[in-house]
């Protein structure tokens, strides 16, 4: 079972709880895939490490942490619009610095991976099929539907 703790919130880890109470979270910048695969849950790290749970030994996978919403963003909000998106996402008060930016499939793998400056952006994701993804920029999450 996969659930959300709250609908306004964006993941920023993903967090494995064993049959045992014994609790695994993972911050979702460090992983590049998240798979199920015979009777296993699979993390497949950028370091490329592996973690592998037997699905027999998981209570719960659930996502936490906190990001930004997409609705009415504040002024100097890292923002992402529109959503749903068609052909171009918007980002908006992107912070000063280096800013990785991944785009990911809602089964965990990777679509794109690049690097933004400051200021507002635009990224092209018409090749991208329909569907929902995440995006992730530094330490922040996003969700959006590509249509």
């Amino acid at each position: 079972m996969i659930m959300s703790s709250n609908a306004n919130c964006w993941a920023q880890s993903i967090v494995v709880r064993e049959k045992s109470g014994l609790e695994s979270p993972t911050e979702l910048l460090s992983l590049r895939k998240i798979t199920f695969r015979d009777q296993e849950f699979i993390l497949n790290y950028w370091t490329g490490l592996t973690e592998t749970y037997p699905i027999s030994d998981i209570n719960t996978i659930f996502f936490t942490g906190t990001g930004n919403s997409l609705s009415t963003p504040a002024s100097g909000t890292l923002s992402l619009y529109p959503n749903p998106v068609t052909h171009s996402i918007y980002l908006k008060n992107i912070p000063l610095g280096e800013n990785r930016v991944s785009i990911f499939r809602i089964d965990g793998t990777q679509m794109m991976q690049f690097l933004l400056m400051p200021g507002e952006n635009s990224v092209a994701v018409d090749h991208l099929q329909s569907g929902l993804y995440i995006l992730s920029l530094n330490q922040k999450t996003f969700k959006f539907i590509k249509q």
